[in-house]
Formats: C-alpha cells, structure tokens, sequence
C-alpha cells in the first residue's frame, strides 16, 4: 500500500521556534540566516538584526501564552479547561427553571465565547502592529521572520527541505498541514518556499479559524467538548474539518507536531479511529506525554496502542516503537543529537522516514 502523509500542528510548534529563536548559542545563526534571505547588500547596522531577534522571541512568547488570560486567581484550572467549568457553571444557573427562556444560557455562553475571540484578535494584533521597521520589509511579519530563522544556511526553506524528505521515502509527495493555531506562522514554515512561491503539492488548513479573517473560518475558542459543535455551525470551519476526516482516512504516516489533544476531543476522535499506520509525535517530554496520554486511565489516546509510534522529542532525542508489544511499552533512541533546531529536526525526521521506507 502507498504510504501517504498528513502533518497536524498545534502551540507546541510556536513553542519549538520560541526556544530556537531565543536560545543565545543560535543567536548569530539565526541572524546570518537573516541576512542570506534579505535583499539587503552591504553592512547591516551594528546590533540591529539582534534587536529584532529579541523583539521576535517577546512575540513568540506571546503568541505561546495567546490563552494564557483565561486563568482564575487561586483557582488551578485554566485555558479552555477552565471554559468546560464556566460552561457547566452557566448552564446549571437555569436547569429546571420554567420561567426562564431556554436560551439564556446559551446566549450568556456564546456572549463570553465571543468576547475571548475579540481579545485574542486583538492581542495578536497588538503583536504585529508594535512592528515598524523601515528599508527592512522581511522585518515587519512575524511569520516571515520564523520562516527566514528555519531556513537553511543556503538559503532553503523548511517547507521545501521538509517536502524533500517525504518526497524521497513515501509514494505519495502530495500532503496536507491542518493547524489548530489562530496565527500565520504554520502556513510559512510548512508551505512557502520563496517569497512569492509555495511548495507544489501542500496545502495548510486552520482547523480553528486565522485572526486575520474569517476566509479561513470563525475563532474556535470554548470548551473543548463544544468544538466539534461550533466548527459545525460555520461553512468554512466545517468545510476545513471534512476535509481533515477525508484526508486522515487517506494518511498512514501522520505528524503530530507539538498538538497536545487533551483540549481538542474531537481531533483526538478521529485519530484514534486509525490503526496499523504509522504516528511520527514531535513534543517536549516523551516520559510525560507517554505517562499523561498512554497510561493515564481518563484519557483516551487509544491510537498509542494501534500503530506504529516514533516520538521526536525536543526536551531530549528521537525515539522509535521497537515492536515488543502493542504501542509504546519500550523505546530505542534514534538520533544521537539533542533536537533544538530546524535542522536538528529534519535531521530526525529523515531518520525516521528511512526507517518507515524499509517497511
């Protein structure tokens, strides 16, 4: 059978670029990598792409901590976990009261979901207006800056790079990338090649909608359990979902870079619907996602125990099913090098994909 790729990728990808971006042994890389992508000839200003590397890892710290508002004083819940909690909250208010109209608690929910939406538009607008760099247009996007930063020293990017290694160990080079993030950052890294062009054969989907517009969909923002019944309620965000069940039900190599699924039940539905494929998970902590999510007898990761599992994890190494019994019960390091950048990541994944070739 044909092997056919699909990549997800949630907050744990902007928290991977955030510790690169902002690790100080990278800094002059990053900053060489900047200068290879600019149009820009001559001597920069002395400390000037500096400044602006930090500016960026200020950014991507607001861009990892986006939900970080949606937190209670003394009260250990919080994100949209804390959402599940008001929601049953209001909706009790009212259970078996005849004398109030049945969509009282509906509208007060849906009030709070659309505040949350507005401020969480408004933030990541506040991240890409406090930019203002004249001569340096690369300079202003965010994404673009990401982008440069993942690039290689001869100026590929990691869309291009990342496309050549599916392309050269699976069948199918064609693969989709659907996002739960809000921002424009996976569609640069994953997709964009060069300025104005796109690698052929990908295509990035936001799950949850983009804070730009609404052509990519509404903000998804509530209690997980609520998700699926909000994305129904909207065209676009619906038309993205079936388009991620019909593509999933194609893929038997599947990505999971930095999606924790613990606050997205219906994602995690359709993937434990997969079994005999194989689930290449890229996260910080393999012991603590295996231990939160493989052992844990609430939540329900069943796909763990059905296919093959490979697990980048970028607190430490690359790791590997060894096949002793069902799932993960035992894992043999695959990588010797620690994994903190774009190229120690690919350097991985190329491991891992001429591993899953020999199959």
């Amino acid at each position: 059978m044909d092997k056919r790729a699909l990549i997800l990728v949630g907050n744990g990808f902007n928290h991977f670029a955030k510790g690169y971006i902002g690790n100080k042994k990278y800094q002059k890389e990053i900053v060489e990598k900047w200068k290879a992508c600019s149009r820009k000839r001559g001597k920069w200003p002395d400390g000037e792409l500096e400044k602006h590397l930090k500016e960026l890892e200020n950014s991507m710290s607001q861009y990892c901590d986006l939900l970080k508002f949606l937190e209670l004083r003394n009260y250990d819940i919080n994100g949209e976990t804390l959402l599940t909690e008001l929601e049953k909250f209001i909706t009790n208010l009212d259970e078996g009261d005849a004398s109030l109209k049945k969509t009282t608690n509906t509208d007060i929910i849906e009030g709070l979901e659309k505040l949350i939406k507005k401020k969480i538009k408004n933030t990541i607008r506040e991240i890409i207006q406090g930019k203002s760099v004249e001569n340096y247009a690369f300079l202003k996007y965010h994404n673009a800056m990401v982008k440069f930063a993942f690039a290689d020293t001869n100026n590929n990017y990691f869309a291009k790079l990342l496309n050549d290694i599916i392309g050269s160990h699976i069948e199918e080079k064609r693969y989709s990338v659907f996002t739960t993030n809000y921002d424009y950052i996976a569609y640069s890294v994953f997709k964009e090649k060069w300025s104005n062009t796109s690698v052929e054969g990908v295509n990035v989907y936001h799950l949850h909608g983009y804070f730009g517009n609404n052509d990519y969909g509404e903000l998804i923002c509530c209690a997980p359990k609520s998700k699926k019944g909000r994305i129904d309620k909207n065209e676009k965000n619906a038309k993205n979902f079936r388009c991620f069940e019909e593509e999933l039900k194609d893929a038997n190599v599947i990505i999971l870079f930095g999606i924790g699924l613990t606050s997205d039940p219906h994602i995690l539905k359709e993937l434990n619907r997969k079994s005999k494929c194989v689930f290449i998970i890229v996260d910080f902590d393999k012991d603590s996602y295996m231990k939160n999510n493989y052992f844990s007898k609430t939540n329900k990761f069943s796909f763990l125990s059905k296919n093959d599992i490979y697990f980048i994890d970028t607190k430490g190494f690359a790791f590997k099913n060894t096949d002793i019994a069902p799932g993960i019960c035992k894992m043999k390091k695959c990588a010797s090098k620690k994994i903190e950048t774009p190229e120690q990541l690919l350097a991985s994944l190329r491991i891992v994909f001429e591993d899953i070739a020999k199959k």
